[in-house]
């Protein structure tokens, strides 16, 4: 006899596992469209809520989507359709197809074994790992630069990277800092008094911020963003793990909508 699996057992499962109360306090993880509690037999694990997932997810009869990045990154849906109109559709199109949706984000993040390190891990560098801070983390290398860089976008699919470093591409990285996403520009600089890394690999460094890393003389890689995709193929296997074959489990990965040449 099949085990019918609720929207709630999902939810406390994830909540368990990733508690609402570790993410950041700028952060909207939880719920982005709370719908009444009823059995899931199908759940979409993605990045981001768009246009194309909720099409998917309506195709596919989807009855709860898990995404990364909240859906809903504010704390009232007008605040959202102030700037952004296009999710009052999404929204409603959801609502009416009867598909909740639930992110976890930087709560995920604080876990030792969360999007840091499964993005190591994916480098095949867990081993490695010197000091782990769960939303960042600290890689015992010992390798040239250039070998890094061939491994990162070789093993994550990368078309383009950034860095300050090109002139120095056979010094040898002892140990590198890793924070994915956008990081924290500040919180590396105050970690790196101890941790004395030669290289910061991370994303979405603004200008100032690498203005200050260059007047610092620290090395950095700007990588994309996108890699958190790896993710979605985490959050999925735990699910099916979890689930085993009670619930089916679609993880969705967009190609890229910015490349690089």
């Amino acid at each position: 006899m099949d085990v019918k699996i609720n929207q709630n057992d999902i939810i406390n499962f994830l909540e368990e596992k990733f508690p609402l109360n570790k993410a950041q306090k700028w952060d909207f993880p939880g719920y982005s469209l709370k719908l009444p509690n009823k059995i899931i037999k199908k759940v979409l694990v993605c990045l981001d809520v768009n246009y194309n997932v909720m099409e998917r997810a309506i195709k596919e009869k989807i009855d709860l989507i898990i995404s990364y990045h909240p859906f809903k990154f504010a704390k009232s849906w007008n605040t959202i359709y102030a700037y952004d109109f296009t999710k009052k559709e999404l929204v409603k199109k959801l609502t009416d197809n009867k598909i909740a949706v639930y992110s976890v984000h930087t709560n995920l993040d604080q876990d030792k074994h969360g999007t840091a390190y499964q993005i190591l891990k994916h480098l095949e560098l867990q081993q490695s790992i010197h000091k782990n801070y769960n939303s960042s983390i600290v890689v015992k290398y010992g390798k040239q630069l250039l070998d890094l860089i061939v491994l990162i976008k070789y093993k994550l699919n990368i078309n383009t990277i950034l860095t300050n470093a090109f002139t120095k591409l056979d010094m040898i990285i002892d140990k590198f800092a890793f924070y994915p996403g956008a990081g924290d520009i500040y919180d590396f600089l105050e970690k790196n008094k101890k941790d004395k890394v030669d290289l910061l690999i991370t994303s979405d460094i603004k200008w100032n911020e690498q203005q200050l890393l260059n007047s610092l003389s620290i090395n950095f890689i700007i990588i994309p963003h996108k890699i958190e995709d790896i993710v979605v193929e985490y959050l999925g296997d735990l699910l099916i793990e979890q689930f085993e074959n009670d619930i089916k489990v679609v993880k969705y990965l967009e190609e890229d909508f910015v490349k690089g040449y």
